[in-house]
């Protein structure tokens, strides 16, 4: 028998967490294991019990969204988090982006989004919706390129693999618009991460528009 996707749910506003809490219940594959008016009550919570997914509100007293990603990327290594927020502000998703989140939507998403993130994240994927990605954008495309791109070194290939990557391509498509095989572009792609120092496709996106090195 799979086992059930563990999840907290993180929300100042009693009404959406009974809401999101009512149509997360009838998932046989998820397991509601608590909810939290805010960030510290999560933390209690996964100081008792063992959680895959927190699913929080950015903007809650206290600790707010972006302090318990930091929080449980640091302390509780494996716990994934999921913001659910009715604001989409770049620089905010960028800070989120560098505390180790997993995935962003919005609150007047359809419930098939909110699944669809839930399952990809807990396959150690990540999920950000197109509002999402095009406010992290226009946020990285008015920022000044780094001044540390001067010493990175990278091939022709790597730049190439990089552009279609923000384009947001797959690895197999990838391989198809450049004849190469699905493992170059894999071992490209992991190169690009080593270099730049990122842990996934978003980071190698937000490193690129910061740093210029595409379009």
């Amino acid at each position: 028998m799979k086992n059930k996707i563990r999840i907290i749910l993180a929300d100042d506003h009693s009404m959406f967490l009974e809401g999101i809490e009512s149509l997360l219940r009838d998932q046989e594959e998820i397991e509601i294991i608590g909810c939290a008016i805010s960030g510290m009550e999560v933390l209690k919570i996964l100081g008792n019990k063992e959680a895959d997914l927190v699913i929080s509100d950015l903007t809650m007293k206290g600790m707010d969204g972006l302090e318990l990603t930091r929080e449980i990327n640091k302390n509780h290594i494996g716990v994934k988090t999921l913001i659910c927020s009715m604001h989409c502000e770049g620089i905010k998703i960028k800070e989120l982006l560098e505390a180790g989140v997993s995935g962003y939507i919005l609150k007047n998403c359809d419930k098939t989004v909110l699944l669809e993130a839930i399952q990809l994240i807990s396959e150690n994927g990540q999920y950000f919706t197109d509002e999402v990605k095009n406010a992290l954008v226009n946020s990285l495309m008015h920022q000044e390129p780094s001044t540390t791109s001067e010493n990175l070194k990278l091939t022709k290939r790597e730049l190439e693999v990089l552009q279609l990557i923000t384009k947001e391509l797959t690895n197999t498509e990838i391989a198809d618009k450049l004849f190469i095989s699905l493992y170059t572009v894999e071992t490209h792609r992991r190169n690009l991460m080593k270099k730049l120092k990122v842990n996934n496709g978003v980071g190698l996106m937000r490193e690129a528009l910061v740093r210029g090195l595409v379009a």
